[in-house]
């Protein structure tokens, strides 16, 4: 692909990302239905690692299907559009540990918000799925990118 190609589906990608954040941060600190215009006035956080994973599972026949997927797998799917959108933008971002690092690191910020505006609840568990998600966003897009290389070379070779 041409450099006007890769610099067009980059703006497109600008735009997706930037759509992306705009509803995570809705969802996060904005969205009504998942109570988050309520502020409570008392610091809700858990530091213990899987202890809301626990308790979720745990108490998963109580809580419902519903309930325990918006809350386990609703961190990790939240979080799978950055770790495939962040590579697609910039070359340097297409290293595992680095979309480990900057999906942590931007979940440590959210949650300290949430802890700091007392909106939502501060959960090191919640790091821990959002990062998880991430990776698996990354994956997800080195994955595709394989296959279009694969698939150019494929084509290039039958020419």
């Amino acid at each position: 692909m041409n450099k006007h190609g890769m610099d067009g589906i980059r703006v497109v990608g600008w735009i997706v990302f930037s759509g992306y954040l705009f509803m995570l941060l809705y969802m996060l600190f904005f969205a009504e239905m998942w109570g988050r215009t309520e502020i409570t006035g008392v610091y809700s956080y858990n530091l213990q690692p899987f202890q809301e994973i626990m308790r979720f599972i745990r108490y998963r026949e109580q809580l419902g299907f519903w309930v325990v997927f918006f809350n386990l797998g609703g961190n990790v799917i939240g979080f799978m559009p950055f770790g495939f959108c962040v590579p697609l933008l910039d070359r340097y971002h297409r290293r595992w540990y680095v979309i480990c690092a900057e999906t942590m690191a931007v979940s440590v910020c959210i949650e300290l918000i949430q802890l700091v505006t007392r909106v939502g609840s501060c959960d090191v568990d919640d790091v821990l799925l959002n990062t998880i998600g991430g990776v698996i966003g990354y994956v997800i897009f080195m994955r595709i990118m394989m296959m279009r290389r694969k698939y150019r070379a494929h084509r290039i070779h039958k020419t």
